[in-house]
This record gives structure tokens, C-alpha cells and sequence, in this order.
């Protein structure tokens, strides 16, 4: 709309990174994967990353999931706290309370139940899983089997379970 003027402030920022840098390092060679990436991202935005294997799509989600660290950066901030210089606890601390992270191949314990993969998931960030589980296992369409064990799931029920791991708190990023 003409006239129209948007403005972003830091507050509807939750993830602002700036001139990331990240190489790969296999004894003397190096390969270089992000050459000064610039990414912000605001409150409710979908992003969707996409682009050939090999370009650094997983490395870019290890790094703003705090998974890795970048060679160099300016600013890497998450809901407006500085992960950058972040010891490994301090890195986990922010992942758990601030985001939803859904692995490639869904990490999911292989000796408990679906439940108990996001009741533990829940713990882990201070919750009381009971109430909080068994409503996010409803909404993702696996309540009748949150019971099983990944070895006995369908690869959708194991999507489903990743993802309402990664949902359950409702994280900001």
C-alpha cells in the first residue's frame, strides 16, 4: 500500500544474526560453507531455507540453534540475548527456553516411549510434563500411540514426535 511504512524494532526481532562465517576443518584443509550470512527474523515470521546439498543449510540451523559456533560474527541474538562467547551450558540453557529444534533424523531415545521422549524434553525446561504432554500428544495425532517406542513407530509418528518436542513450550525460535 502506498504510504504504508513498516517497522521492525529489536523487540520483534527473535533471531538477528550478522556476517556469520562458519568452515569446515579436516587437518589441513579447509572449506569454507558461510561467508558473511546476514539473517534476521521477526516474531511469528515462517522462514523457509532452501538450496542444493552441500550450500550450508544444516550448518546455518546448527549455528542459530547454538549447536555450533560460528568462525567469526558480528551479532548472533536470540529473543534479544547475545549467544555469541556463550559457554556450552550457557548455549543449552538458551536452546532449551528459547528453541524448537527438529533433527533430521528426530534423535528420539530409542528405550522410552514417544511420551516419555517429550516428557523428558518438558523436564529438561522446568515443566511438569503430565498435563502438558498429554495435550500437545493430542493435537500432533499421537496419542494412541504415545505409549510405543521409536523402534515401534511409523517414520510419521517419529516426525510427529519431533515435532511436538520441539513445540511443546511454544519457543519463540
Amino acid at each position: 500500500h502506498p504510504g504504508l511504512e513498516l517497522r521492525m524494532t529489536m523487540n520483534d526481532l527473535i533471531l538477528d544474526a550478522g556476517n556469520l562465517h562458519f568452515s569446515y576443518r579436516s587437518r589441513s584443509v579447509v572449506t569454507p560453507v558461510l561467508h558473511g550470512l546476514d539473517l534476521r527474523i521477526r516474531r511469528g515470521e515462517l522462514l523457509v531455507i532452501v538450496g542444493p546439498s552441500g550450500c550450508g543449510k544444516s550448518t546455518l540451523l546448527h549455528l542459530i540453534g547454538l549447536m555450533a559456533t560460528p568462525d567469526r560474527a558480528d551479532r548472533l541474538t536470540i529473543d534479544g540475548q547475545n549467544a555469541l562467547g556463550l559457554g556450552q551450558r550457557a548455549r543449552t540453557r538458551l536452546r532449551r527456553s528459547k528453541i524448537g529444534f527438529i533433527f533430521q533424523r528426530f534423535n528420539l531415545l530409542p528405550v522410552i516411549s514417544a511420551a516419555e521422549n517429550i516428557n523428558l524434553a518438558l523436564r529438561l525446561r522446568g515443566v511438569c510434563p503430565n498435563r502438558q504432554a498429554r495435550e500437545t500428544l493430542d493435537a500432533v495425532g499421537l496419542a494412541d500411540a504415545a505409549h510405543k517406542k521409536p523402534g515401534q513407530l511409523s517414520i510419521g509418528h517419529h516426525e510427529r514426535a519431533a515435532t511436538d518436542r520441539a513445540v511443546a513450550l511454544f519457543p519463540p525460535l
